[in-house]
């Protein structure tokens, strides 16, 4: 597995970024690359990402977050026995 990551913003909703395994954008599923038309690009280390972040991203090989005003990001998916919609009918948050 890759120690590094790509990451990619929503153009209409600049909040809103995906982050992935380096290299594995086209293997992502059909409906998280049309969630939204991802723009910008960029990379970094794994590693310098939060805790929380880490795991979104190494569970399932990417993550959709969004960008909070403090410069965090944090993901999409609700606390551990919340039941709202993680993102664009992707999935519920358990």
């Amino acid at each position: 597995m890759s120690h590094r990551y790509e990451f990619a913003r929503a153009a209409g909703e600049k909040n809103l970024v995906l982050i992935f395994t380096e290299g594995l954008f086209e293997s992502l599923p059909f409906e998280v690359r049309l969630a939204a038309c991802w723009t910008g690009h960029g990379y970094g280390n794994v590693t310098e990402l939060k805790a929380a972040d880490r795991r979104a991203l190494l569970g399932s090989g990417y993550a959709i977050m969004h960008e909070t005003t403090d410069a965090n990001v944090t993901p999409t998916s609700a606390p551990d026995n919340a039941n709202v919609p993680a993102y664009v009918g992707l999935r519920q948050a358990a």
